[in-house]
């Protein structure tokens, strides 16, 4: 691993610093600096790891595990390199 792709790997995950596992929509909308639109497509498409946690009975809200951010993050990094 070169410098530059250890200053890269240490930036994304200062990103997460004090995350939770789950993030909301708009979280992740606003990391990877996209609309919310395009965080429910890269979920569709299998990108993206949603779920829905459901702790009241009721369909919980839409969340996305803070990993496959990260990864997907890490994989649009490499891409442009």
């Amino acid at each position: 691993m070169n410098n530059n792709q250890k200053l890269i790997r240490d930036g994304i995950a200062s990103v997460f610093d004090g995350k939770p596992f789950l993030l909301t929509v708009s979280e992740v909308a606003s990391i990877l600096g996209i609309s919310r639109a395009s965080v429910y497509r890269l979920s569709d498409t299998g990108r993206l790891h949603a779920m829905r946690p459901v702790l009241s009975g009721n369909r919980g809200a839409v969340r996305i595990v803070r990993d496959s951010v990260e990864r997907l993050l890490h994989q649009w990094v490499s891409d442009k390199s």
